[in-house]
């Protein structure tokens, strides 16, 4: 039987065939995820999602004060045209993972072609919990999952950059279902006690997404290997 297609969206500070900055790199999305997702065909997209700081002149050339701010207006919906030209031939249904400002790009991504996916897998996103809790809501039939850190400062910080609205706009990727809860979402806080201690008792897992040698541990959902069985039963929809 031929394994599910899985699309996997890298997020921000990636350039395809770049040695330091490319999805492809050692320890990097691409290199991880498709050990972790066995049971999937991976299919990749590979966008360009702004170089940190060796951007900035492309950024105010499009009227983007930051490079993140690129990334998000600008480069992350010319993506979902590239995923959706790329997905253009293939049936139904089809799984995605997204990392950080991966998140925005398989967000937006549904609301081009919601029939055409099942599972929804999102890591340490970069979206605002207005915009992603309104698409989530928009396409009941999709199953989302939530995978955050509340201690991710990246993703806290970042919830002040990319807009060009003043003030601070929480992300998703520090946990979203503050608000009512909503049927097709499965969230999971990494380093939240409750949830690490229920996992470890009727699992055996012991899941954590805040690396205590690094502050800005904003991968270590997926490079903590501890992690991966939680993600991989949330991919198979088995939670």
């Amino acid at each position: 039987m031929p394994k599910r297609p899985l699309l996997m969206i890298h997020g921000y500070n990636h350039r395809p065939g770049h040695p330091k900055h490319g999805p492809f790199r050692p320890s990097g999305n691409f290199d991880i995820w498709p050990r972790i997702f066995t049971d999937h065909e991976p299919l990749f997209l590979e966008w360009d999602s702004a170089l940190q700081g060796r951007d900035m002149w492309r950024a105010m050339r499009h009227g983007c004060w930051n490079t993140y701010q690129f990334a998000y207006s600008r480069l992350a919906p010319a993506a979902v045209k590239q995923a959706n030209d790329m997905l253009s031939a293939i049936d139904g249904p089809i799984d995605i993972v997204a990392h950080s400002l991966g998140t925005r790009v398989a967000l937006l991504l549904l609301t081009w072609r919601p029939h055409a996916f099942g599972r929804v897998l999102l890591m340490n996103g970069a979206e605002t919990i207005s915009v992603a809790d309104s698409i989530v809501r928009q396409y009941p039939r999709i199953k989302f999952k939530n995978v955050a850190v509340r201690t991710d400062d990246v993703v806290a910080g970042l919830g002040a950059w990319f807009e060009p609205r003043i003030g601070r706009h929480p992300c998703i990727g520090n946990g979203m279902t503050t608000r009512l809860p909503v049927e097709n979402l499965k969230e999971v806080i990494l380093d939240d006690p409750v949830q690490k201690d229920y996992y470890h008792r009727n699992h055996g897992w012991r899941i954590n997404g805040d690396n205590p040698d690094s502050r800005g541990d904003h991968s270590y959902s997926f490079l903590n290997e501890n992690n991966w069985p939680l993600l991989r039963a949330l991919m198979a929809d088995t939670l």
